[in-house]
């Protein structure tokens, strides 16, 4: 099942017949004002039989500037016949549209729009001019030209580990419990089908995921969308979006050696924080000299390995602070260096 994105402001999505399908947009990158806020929507199915049963689900999530999912009152308009209920939502949040009984035998599209409201249109938020008004297109088929109805429409169902999850730490995403066809209170439905692909959008534009269970990790602490598509052994997808909220983590920790130990006057120390964990990007290593006025030097940068030369006998000391890109730093113990 392919995914077809349109590069331009308004965005309309069709996918293969009778599919519950993952249809979505981007941010748009038209303009400042665009990129202040987007919407992604998704229509599941996009392609319904009108039988006076049928329904199309609408969901909508919207992002922020830094790409992160924010909570927005949006604004439905349905372009056509039917009832879009409610048109009014907040995200994230879905939507239902119903289409009215076939009086045609010829298949027909409708259109739904998004707009954030108090955005569009409103020059005190808007002053560069419109944001990108998402929509999706529900195809509407008369049960005289509808397929035989033998496809099964997958399920896709995720859950997390840890719970509240923190930035740096692996995070296990499990979609083992996606179901081929419908979900039930007890589990599957009964299906002729398997699930044969997930697809895992984490949400920070780091490469897609695949596998029932993957592993995952956050470098900044924020909010993601993520999103999983399954397909069945039918080639039908579908999508559902988790909210994942990543907390700040414990920091780096500071970790180093310093050969040799004993050394040498004037002879060359090596240090090396190598052994630091948790993702540092910066090394300062604080070096004091022995005896009654000691003498403190400060060398680093980016790369863990450093070195200095004692100039006198005694008793050096050497610490290392390590600072990740987030800010977060961790100073480690005093080592101890005797130069003879």
């Amino acid at each position: 099942m392919r995914k077809l994105l349109a590069p331009v402001v308004t965005i309309a999505l069709s996918l293969v017949a009778g599919c519950a399908v993952h249809q979505d947009t981007t941010p748009s990158t038209s303009g400042p004002a665009e990129a202040a806020f987007s919407l992604r929507m998704l229509a599941t199915p996009d392609q319904i039989v009108q039988d006076g049963t049928q329904t199309s689900t609408i969901s909508v999530t919207a992002f922020g500037p830094d790409g992160s999912s924010v909570a927005k009152s949006v604004q439905l308009t349905l372009q056509g016949p039917g009832t879009l209920t409610p048109s009014a939502i907040t995200t994230p949040g879905s939507a239902v549209y119903r289409p009215p009984a076939a009086t045609s035998t010829s298949p027909s599209v409708v259109t739904i729009l998004g707009s954030i409201v108090g955005t569009t249109g409103n020059s005190a938020l808007n002053v560069f001019g419109p944001l990108t008004t998402p929509q999706v297109s529900v195809t509407l088929r008369p049960p005289t030209s509808a397929p035989p109805a033998v496809g099964e429409t997958p399920t896709a169902i995720m859950s997390i580990t840890p719970a509240n999850p923190s930035a740096e730490a692996p995070i296990l995403f499990n979609g083992r419990a996606s179901c081929p066809s419908l979900s039930t209170t007890n589990g599957c439905a009964p299906a002729t089908s398997t699930i044969t692909n997930w697809d895992w959008d984490f949400g920070d534009g780091s490469p897609h995921g695949n596998g029932s269970i993957v592993n995952h990790a956050y470098l900044i602490a924020q909010p993601y969308a993520v999103i999983l598509t399954v397909t069945n052994s039918q080639g039908r997808s579908s999508s559902t979006t988790l909210i994942v909220t990543v907390g700040g983590g414990q920091g780096p920790t500071a970790l180093f050696t310093a050969l040799p130990n004993p050394a040498a006057v004037n002879s060359t120390v090596s240090l090396d924080g190598t052994p630091s964990t948790g993702l540092p990007t910066n090394f300062l290593y604080t070096i004091t000299s022995p005896g009654a006025v000691p003498v403190v030097t400060q060398v680093g940068g980016s790369s863990p390995t450093n070195s200095f030369t004692p100039n006198v006998t005694g008793t050096w000391s050497i610490t290392l602070t390590v600072t990740d890109a987030t800010g977060r730093s961790n100073t480690s113990p005093a080592k101890q260096v005797v130069v003879q």
